[in-house]
Protein backbone atom coordinates (compact mmCIF):
# COMPACT_ATOMS: atom_id res chain seq x y z
CA UNK A 1 0.00 0.00 0.00
CA UNK A 2 1.91 3.14 -1.29
CA UNK A 3 1.35 6.15 -3.62
CA UNK A 4 3.69 4.92 -6.48
CA UNK A 5 0.80 3.70 -8.28
CA UNK A 6 -0.32 7.64 -8.43
CA UNK A 7 2.83 8.64 -10.38
CA UNK A 8 2.53 5.50 -12.94
CA UNK A 9 -0.91 6.00 -13.12
CA UNK A 10 -0.42 9.93 -14.14
CA UNK A 11 2.24 8.93 -17.11
CA UNK A 12 0.23 6.04 -18.28
CA UNK A 13 -3.39 8.00 -18.87
CA UNK A 14 -1.25 10.98 -20.48
CA UNK A 15 0.43 9.03 -22.55
CA UNK A 16 -2.48 6.64 -23.65
CA UNK A 17 -4.25 9.98 -24.38
CA UNK A 18 -1.98 10.45 -27.67
CA UNK A 19 -2.63 8.70 -30.80
CA UNK A 20 -1.23 5.34 -31.19
CA UNK A 21 -0.47 4.33 -34.62
CA UNK A 22 0.18 0.47 -35.06
CA UNK A 23 2.81 1.15 -37.68
CA UNK A 24 5.01 2.45 -35.12
CA UNK A 25 5.56 -0.39 -33.78
CA UNK A 26 9.12 -1.30 -35.67
CA UNK A 27 10.73 -3.77 -32.94
CA UNK A 28 9.75 -7.50 -32.19
CA UNK A 29 8.48 -7.69 -28.67
CA UNK A 30 7.48 -10.51 -26.57
CA UNK A 31 3.78 -10.63 -26.76
CA UNK A 32 2.71 -8.85 -23.43
CA UNK A 33 -1.16 -8.86 -21.96
CA UNK A 34 -2.76 -5.39 -21.63
CA UNK A 35 -2.68 -5.84 -17.77
CA UNK A 36 1.20 -6.00 -17.61
CA UNK A 37 1.60 -2.25 -18.79
CA UNK A 38 0.65 -0.44 -16.01
CA UNK A 39 3.13 -2.78 -13.84
CA UNK A 40 5.84 -2.01 -16.27
CA UNK A 41 5.18 1.56 -16.14
CA UNK A 42 5.51 1.96 -12.24
CA UNK A 43 8.51 -0.11 -12.43
CA UNK A 44 9.88 2.51 -14.39
CA UNK A 45 8.72 5.04 -12.46
CA UNK A 46 9.67 4.01 -9.05
CA UNK A 47 13.38 4.30 -10.24
CA UNK A 48 12.77 7.79 -12.63
CA UNK A 49 10.12 9.86 -11.02
CA UNK A 50 11.60 13.25 -10.95
CA UNK A 51 11.60 13.14 -14.95
CA UNK A 52 8.14 12.09 -15.28
CA UNK A 53 7.36 15.86 -16.96
CA UNK A 54 10.68 15.42 -18.79
CA UNK A 55 9.75 11.87 -19.92
CA UNK A 56 5.94 12.84 -21.37
CA UNK A 57 7.83 16.13 -23.73
CA UNK A 58 10.57 12.80 -24.56
CA UNK A 59 7.68 10.68 -25.87
CA UNK A 60 6.20 13.54 -27.54
CA UNK A 61 9.05 14.70 -29.30
CA UNK A 62 10.45 10.84 -30.00
CA UNK A 63 13.56 11.37 -28.55
CA UNK A 64 15.47 8.38 -28.96
CA UNK A 65 16.25 7.63 -25.57
CA UNK A 66 15.93 3.92 -24.35
CA UNK A 67 13.54 4.14 -21.73
CA UNK A 68 11.47 6.45 -23.80
CA UNK A 69 11.52 3.78 -26.36
CA UNK A 70 10.29 0.95 -24.76
CA UNK A 71 7.61 2.64 -23.42
CA UNK A 72 6.61 3.63 -27.56
CA UNK A 73 6.90 -0.23 -28.01
CA UNK A 74 4.78 -1.36 -25.65
CA UNK A 75 1.90 1.06 -26.68
CA UNK A 76 2.40 0.31 -30.10
CA UNK A 77 2.44 -3.37 -29.42
CA UNK A 78 -0.85 -2.80 -26.90
CA UNK A 79 -2.37 -1.15 -29.58
CA UNK A 80 -1.72 -3.88 -32.21
CA UNK A 81 -3.17 -6.04 -29.80
CA UNK A 82 -6.32 -4.01 -29.44
CA UNK A 83 -7.13 -3.93 -33.19
CA UNK A 84 -6.66 -7.34 -33.61
CA UNK A 85 -9.07 -8.72 -30.71
CA UNK A 86 -13.10 -9.17 -32.19
CA UNK A 87 -13.75 -7.06 -29.34
CA UNK A 88 -12.11 -4.00 -29.51
CA UNK A 89 -13.51 -1.06 -30.03
CA UNK A 90 -11.01 -0.87 -32.96
CA UNK A 91 -11.02 -3.87 -34.64
CA UNK A 92 -10.95 -3.93 -38.15
CA UNK A 93 -9.25 -0.03 -38.47
CA UNK A 94 -5.79 -0.60 -38.99
CA UNK A 95 -5.18 3.23 -39.85
CA UNK A 96 -7.46 5.01 -36.93
CA UNK A 97 -6.41 6.05 -33.38
CA UNK A 98 -7.00 4.27 -30.19
CA UNK A 99 -8.13 7.26 -27.45
CA UNK A 100 -7.74 7.01 -24.02
CA UNK A 101 -12.15 6.96 -23.63
CA UNK A 102 -12.12 3.77 -26.06
CA UNK A 103 -9.40 1.74 -24.57
CA UNK A 104 -10.53 1.78 -20.81
CA UNK A 105 -13.66 1.04 -22.60
CA UNK A 106 -12.36 -1.68 -23.74
CA UNK A 107 -9.77 -2.60 -20.96
CA UNK A 108 -11.74 -2.47 -17.80
CA UNK A 109 -15.36 -4.00 -19.22
CA UNK A 110 -16.88 -2.18 -16.08
CA UNK A 111 -19.37 0.40 -18.14
CA UNK A 112 -19.04 2.21 -21.19
CA UNK A 113 -18.44 5.66 -18.80
CA UNK A 114 -16.44 8.43 -20.10
CA UNK A 115 -15.00 8.80 -16.65
CA UNK A 116 -13.84 5.18 -17.15
CA UNK A 117 -10.28 5.68 -16.92
CA UNK A 118 -10.47 6.87 -13.02
CA UNK A 119 -13.36 4.19 -12.40
CA UNK A 120 -10.69 1.66 -13.44
CA UNK A 121 -8.14 3.59 -11.02
CA UNK A 122 -10.41 2.78 -7.83
CA UNK A 123 -12.28 -0.05 -8.50
CA UNK A 124 -9.62 -2.45 -7.35
CA UNK A 125 -9.28 -3.24 -4.13
CA UNK A 126 -6.33 -3.05 -1.27
CA UNK A 127 -5.34 0.53 -2.56
CA UNK A 128 -4.45 3.76 -1.75
CA UNK A 129 -5.52 6.11 -4.17
CA UNK A 130 -5.18 9.93 -4.28
CA UNK A 131 -7.63 12.85 -5.49
CA UNK A 132 -5.77 15.85 -6.27
CA UNK A 133 -8.80 18.60 -6.01
CA UNK A 134 -11.26 16.93 -8.54
CA UNK A 135 -14.67 15.87 -7.88
CA UNK A 136 -15.60 12.85 -9.37
CA UNK A 137 -19.04 12.46 -7.30
CA UNK A 138 -20.97 15.00 -9.37
CA UNK A 139 -19.06 15.58 -12.27
CA UNK A 140 -18.70 12.45 -14.06
CA UNK A 141 -21.74 11.18 -15.80
CA UNK A 142 -21.42 7.83 -13.96
CA UNK A 143 -22.35 9.06 -10.49
CA UNK A 144 -23.62 5.64 -9.55
CA UNK A 145 -20.54 4.00 -10.51
CA UNK A 146 -18.06 6.75 -8.97
CA UNK A 147 -19.95 6.14 -5.21
CA UNK A 148 -19.85 2.28 -5.64
CA UNK A 149 -15.91 2.30 -6.67
CA UNK A 150 -14.74 4.96 -3.97
CA UNK A 151 -16.78 3.29 -1.56
CA UNK A 152 -15.23 0.06 -2.49
CA UNK A 153 -11.51 1.57 -1.62
CA UNK A 154 -9.27 0.48 1.45
CA UNK A 155 -8.32 3.69 1.55
CA UNK A 156 -8.96 7.58 -0.42
CA UNK A 157 -7.04 10.43 0.48
CA UNK A 158 -7.95 13.76 -1.13
CA UNK A 159 -6.40 16.91 -1.18
CA UNK A 160 -8.73 19.81 -1.76
CA UNK A 161 -10.22 22.99 -0.11
CA UNK A 162 -13.41 22.20 0.65
CA UNK A 163 -15.09 19.22 2.49
CA UNK A 164 -16.73 18.06 -0.88
CA UNK A 165 -18.92 14.98 -1.55
CA UNK A 166 -15.90 13.60 -2.87
CA UNK A 167 -14.04 14.10 0.51
CA UNK A 168 -16.94 12.93 2.23
CA UNK A 169 -15.76 9.31 1.24
CA UNK A 170 -12.08 10.24 2.04
CA UNK A 171 -9.80 8.14 4.68
CA UNK A 172 -7.27 11.38 5.08
CA UNK A 173 -8.32 14.97 3.71
CA UNK A 174 -5.01 16.65 3.10
CA UNK A 175 -6.05 21.18 3.51
CA UNK A 176 -5.01 22.31 0.38
CA UNK A 177 -4.67 26.12 -1.13
CA UNK A 178 -6.85 28.48 -2.51
CA UNK A 179 -5.91 30.52 -6.16
CA UNK A 180 -5.14 33.50 -3.71
CA UNK A 181 -3.09 31.40 -1.01
CA UNK A 182 -0.34 30.56 -3.40
CA UNK A 183 1.83 31.88 -6.26
CA UNK A 184 1.78 29.96 -9.84
CA UNK A 185 0.34 30.30 -13.00
CA UNK A 186 -3.02 29.13 -14.84
CA UNK A 187 -3.43 28.68 -18.46
CA UNK A 188 -6.59 29.30 -19.88
CA UNK A 189 -8.22 27.42 -22.95
CA UNK A 190 -7.39 30.53 -25.38
CA UNK A 191 -3.78 29.98 -24.86
CA UNK A 192 -3.00 32.24 -22.52
CA UNK A 193 -0.85 31.70 -19.50
CA UNK A 194 -1.48 34.01 -16.67
CA UNK A 195 0.95 34.24 -13.07
CA UNK A 196 -1.03 34.33 -10.42
CA UNK A 197 0.36 36.20 -6.91
CA UNK A 198 -0.11 34.95 -3.43
CA UNK A 199 -2.12 37.38 -1.99
CA UNK A 200 -3.10 35.42 1.73
CA UNK A 201 -2.17 32.85 3.89
CA UNK A 202 -3.72 29.44 3.57
CA UNK A 203 -6.13 29.20 6.79
CA UNK A 204 -5.51 26.93 9.79
CA UNK A 205 -3.93 23.66 9.28
CA UNK A 206 -3.99 24.11 5.34
CA UNK A 207 -0.76 23.79 2.97
CA UNK A 208 0.64 24.79 -0.31
CA UNK A 209 -0.31 21.95 -2.68
CA UNK A 210 3.35 21.88 -3.70
CA UNK A 211 4.31 21.16 -0.11
CA UNK A 212 2.32 18.68 0.14
CA UNK A 213 2.97 16.53 -3.11
CA UNK A 214 6.68 16.93 -1.73
CA UNK A 215 6.26 15.79 1.91
CA UNK A 216 4.42 12.53 0.42
CA UNK A 217 6.97 12.15 -1.69
CA UNK A 218 9.67 12.58 0.72
CA UNK A 219 7.57 10.17 2.66
CA UNK A 220 8.57 8.03 0.02
CA UNK A 221 12.00 8.38 0.66
CA UNK A 222 12.37 10.23 -2.77
CA UNK A 223 14.88 13.80 -2.30
CA UNK A 224 12.00 16.14 -3.91
CA UNK A 225 13.05 19.82 -3.16
CA UNK A 226 11.32 22.16 -6.12
CA UNK A 227 11.45 25.21 -4.02
CA UNK A 228 8.82 26.78 -5.23
CA UNK A 229 6.11 27.64 -7.95
CA UNK A 230 9.01 29.97 -10.12
CA UNK A 231 11.23 25.91 -10.20
CA UNK A 232 8.77 24.11 -11.57
CA UNK A 233 7.24 26.52 -13.89
CA UNK A 234 11.26 26.55 -15.06
CA UNK A 235 10.76 22.42 -15.70
CA UNK A 236 7.82 22.79 -17.11
CA UNK A 237 9.48 25.32 -20.12
CA UNK A 238 11.79 22.91 -20.33
CA UNK A 239 9.52 19.77 -21.27
CA UNK A 240 7.08 21.63 -23.07
CA UNK A 241 8.07 23.47 -26.87
CA UNK A 242 5.18 25.68 -26.91
CA UNK A 243 6.04 27.59 -23.43
CA UNK A 244 9.91 27.95 -23.91
CA UNK A 245 10.01 31.67 -24.59
CA UNK A 246 8.25 32.36 -21.01
CA UNK A 247 10.24 33.05 -18.48
CA UNK A 248 8.83 33.82 -14.55
CA UNK A 249 10.21 37.34 -15.09
CA UNK A 250 8.10 38.17 -18.10
CA UNK A 251 5.19 36.50 -16.29
CA UNK A 252 5.84 39.05 -13.93
CA UNK A 253 6.12 42.19 -15.97
CA UNK A 254 3.58 41.37 -18.35
CA UNK A 255 1.21 39.17 -16.23
CA UNK A 256 0.11 37.31 -18.68
CA UNK A 257 1.32 35.68 -22.19
CA UNK A 258 -0.07 33.50 -25.04
CA UNK A 259 1.66 30.40 -26.39
CA UNK A 260 3.17 29.02 -28.39
CA UNK A 261 6.13 31.34 -27.41
CA UNK A 262 8.88 29.65 -28.55
CA UNK A 263 11.67 31.42 -27.38
CA UNK A 264 12.85 34.87 -25.77
CA UNK A 265 11.18 38.18 -26.86
CA UNK A 266 8.68 35.82 -28.63
CA UNK A 267 5.61 37.73 -28.05
CA UNK A 268 3.56 34.64 -28.47
CA UNK A 269 0.51 34.03 -31.00
CA UNK A 270 -2.91 35.40 -30.10
CA UNK A 271 -4.22 34.10 -33.16
CA UNK A 272 -2.73 31.18 -34.91
CA UNK A 273 -3.09 29.84 -38.61
CA UNK A 274 -3.38 33.46 -39.66
CA UNK A 275 -1.56 32.64 -43.09
CA UNK A 276 -1.64 28.41 -43.63
CA UNK A 277 -2.82 25.83 -41.52
CA UNK A 278 -0.40 22.71 -40.74
CA UNK A 279 -1.57 21.04 -43.48
CA UNK A 280 0.63 19.88 -46.81
CA UNK A 281 -0.43 22.46 -48.89
CA UNK A 282 -1.39 25.17 -45.73
CA UNK A 283 -5.17 25.03 -46.50
CA UNK A 284 -7.79 24.23 -44.67
CA UNK A 285 -10.34 21.34 -45.53
CA UNK A 286 -14.29 21.57 -45.08
CA UNK A 287 -15.79 18.34 -44.88
CA UNK A 288 -19.26 17.65 -45.26
CA UNK A 289 -20.98 15.18 -43.08
CA UNK A 290 -24.60 14.22 -42.39
CA UNK A 291 -26.44 14.38 -39.15
CA UNK A 292 -26.03 11.51 -36.76
CA UNK A 293 -29.09 11.02 -34.43
CA UNK A 294 -28.51 10.79 -30.76
CA UNK A 295 -28.08 7.65 -29.31
CA UNK A 296 -31.17 7.73 -27.17
CA UNK A 297 -34.63 9.81 -28.98
CA UNK A 298 -37.62 10.10 -26.88
CA UNK A 299 -40.43 8.12 -26.93
CA UNK A 300 -43.74 7.42 -25.34
CA UNK A 301 -42.04 6.51 -22.00
CA UNK A 302 -39.89 9.08 -22.07
CA UNK A 303 -41.22 11.77 -23.99
CA UNK A 304 -38.71 14.94 -23.67
CA UNK A 305 -35.34 15.77 -24.36
CA UNK A 306 -33.30 16.75 -20.89
CA UNK A 307 -30.22 19.12 -21.71
CA UNK A 308 -27.49 19.64 -18.87
CA UNK A 309 -24.66 22.32 -18.36
CA UNK A 310 -23.92 25.31 -16.47
CA UNK A 311 -25.36 28.11 -14.60
CA UNK A 312 -24.11 31.68 -14.79
CA UNK A 313 -23.60 31.65 -10.87
CA UNK A 314 -22.28 27.83 -10.50
CA UNK A 315 -18.99 27.17 -12.08
CA UNK A 316 -19.35 23.15 -12.95
CA UNK A 317 -20.26 21.49 -9.90
CA UNK A 318 -20.17 24.50 -7.90
CA UNK A 319 -17.81 23.29 -5.23
CA UNK A 320 -16.67 26.63 -4.81
CA UNK A 321 -19.17 29.29 -6.32
CA UNK A 322 -22.34 27.30 -3.77
CA UNK A 323 -20.18 28.20 -1.08
CA UNK A 324 -20.10 31.89 -1.82
CA UNK A 325 -22.87 33.70 -0.28
CA UNK A 326 -23.80 36.02 -3.10
CA UNK A 327 -23.92 33.69 -5.67
CA UNK A 328 -25.38 31.13 -3.76
CA UNK A 329 -28.53 33.85 -2.45
CA UNK A 330 -28.95 34.25 -6.12
CA UNK A 331 -29.35 30.30 -7.12
CA UNK A 332 -30.02 28.88 -3.96
CA UNK A 333 -31.82 25.47 -4.68
CA UNK A 334 -31.85 23.13 -7.87
CA UNK A 335 -34.52 24.07 -11.01
CA UNK A 336 -35.34 22.19 -13.94
CA UNK A 337 -35.87 25.03 -16.89
CA UNK A 338 -39.04 24.54 -18.96
CA UNK A 339 -40.80 26.50 -21.65
CA UNK A 340 -43.95 28.08 -21.01
CA UNK A 341 -46.17 26.10 -23.17
CA UNK A 342 -44.87 22.57 -21.41
CA UNK A 343 -45.26 23.96 -18.30
CA UNK A 344 -49.19 24.39 -19.36
CA UNK A 345 -49.40 20.88 -20.90
CA UNK A 346 -48.52 19.30 -18.52
CA UNK A 347 -50.77 21.60 -15.82
CA UNK A 348 -47.75 22.96 -13.71
CA UNK A 349 -46.69 26.48 -12.70
CA UNK A 350 -43.48 28.06 -12.37
CA UNK A 351 -42.11 26.97 -8.46
CA UNK A 352 -44.17 23.77 -8.70
CA UNK A 353 -41.82 20.45 -7.41
CA UNK A 354 -41.85 18.03 -10.23
CA UNK A 355 -40.15 14.94 -10.65
CA UNK A 356 -37.50 14.22 -13.60
CA UNK A 357 -36.57 10.42 -14.75
CA UNK A 358 -34.64 8.37 -17.03
CA UNK A 359 -34.05 4.94 -17.91
CA UNK A 360 -30.85 5.41 -15.31
CA UNK A 361 -32.01 7.76 -12.56
CA UNK A 362 -34.70 9.35 -11.02
CA UNK A 363 -34.35 13.13 -9.33
CA UNK A 364 -37.10 15.80 -7.22
CA UNK A 365 -36.53 19.50 -7.81
CA UNK A 366 -38.16 22.71 -8.87
CA UNK A 367 -39.71 23.61 -12.18
CA UNK A 368 -38.82 27.40 -13.87
CA UNK A 369 -40.58 28.85 -16.35
CA UNK A 370 -38.02 29.77 -18.99
CA UNK A 371 -38.86 31.38 -22.48
CA UNK A 372 -35.53 30.42 -23.46
CA UNK A 373 -35.72 26.94 -23.57
CA UNK A 374 -37.42 25.40 -26.58
CA UNK A 375 -41.15 23.27 -26.31
CA UNK A 376 -40.34 19.57 -25.95
CA UNK A 377 -36.83 20.11 -24.17
CA UNK A 378 -35.76 21.11 -20.04
CA UNK A 379 -32.53 21.83 -19.22
CA UNK A 380 -30.73 21.23 -15.77
CA UNK A 381 -27.75 22.64 -14.29
CA UNK A 382 -25.60 19.54 -12.96
CA UNK A 383 -24.22 21.94 -9.99
CA UNK A 384 -26.91 21.07 -7.52
CA UNK A 385 -25.84 17.41 -5.49
CA UNK A 386 -29.55 17.18 -3.77
CA UNK A 387 -30.63 16.63 -7.42
CA UNK A 388 -27.75 15.28 -9.28
CA UNK A 389 -28.58 16.09 -13.10
CA UNK A 390 -26.42 13.02 -14.24
CA UNK A 391 -28.11 10.50 -12.13
CA UNK A 392 -30.24 10.29 -15.46
CA UNK A 393 -27.40 11.12 -18.33
CA UNK A 394 -26.81 8.68 -20.91
CA UNK A 395 -22.43 7.67 -21.15
CA UNK A 396 -23.24 6.03 -24.87
CA UNK A 397 -20.33 7.02 -26.73
CA UNK A 398 -20.23 9.24 -29.96
CA UNK A 399 -18.83 6.95 -32.54
CA UNK A 400 -16.83 9.94 -33.72
CA UNK A 401 -15.32 11.80 -30.92
CA UNK A 402 -15.91 9.19 -28.32
CA UNK A 403 -17.48 11.73 -25.94
CA UNK A 404 -20.03 10.42 -23.95
CA UNK A 405 -23.35 11.76 -24.73
CA UNK A 406 -24.36 14.03 -21.43
CA UNK A 407 -25.91 17.13 -22.92
CA UNK A 408 -28.89 14.91 -24.58
CA UNK A 409 -31.35 11.84 -23.43
CA UNK A 410 -34.75 10.78 -23.34
CA UNK A 411 -36.41 11.75 -19.64
CA UNK A 412 -40.27 11.79 -18.42
CA UNK A 413 -41.53 14.29 -16.02
CA UNK A 414 -44.45 13.65 -13.24
CA UNK A 415 -45.47 15.70 -9.94
CA UNK A 416 -44.44 13.89 -6.33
Amino acid sequence: MNFRILFATILAILMLSMPLSASAAEDSLTPLQIEEVESIIEEYLVDNPEILIRAMNAYRAKQKRADMERQARILAHMDKELRHNPNSPVAGNPQGDITIVEFFDYRCGYCRRMFEPVMELVESDGEIRFVLKEFPILGPESVFAARAALAKLEHLVVQDIFLTETACYADVILPASAWPEKDGTVTNSNRQVQIGRQALQPPGDARQDLWIIEQIARGMGLAWDHGGAREGFREMREAMNSIHGMSWQRLLDEDAITYPCLHDGDPGEAVIFGEQFPTDDGRGKFVPCDIVHPDELPDENYPMVLLTGRLLEHWHTGAMTRRAPVLDQLEPEAVAHLAPADLDRLGLAAGDRIHVASRRGEIELTARLDVGVQPGTLFIPFCFAEAAANLLTNAALDPDGKIAEVKYCAVQITTP
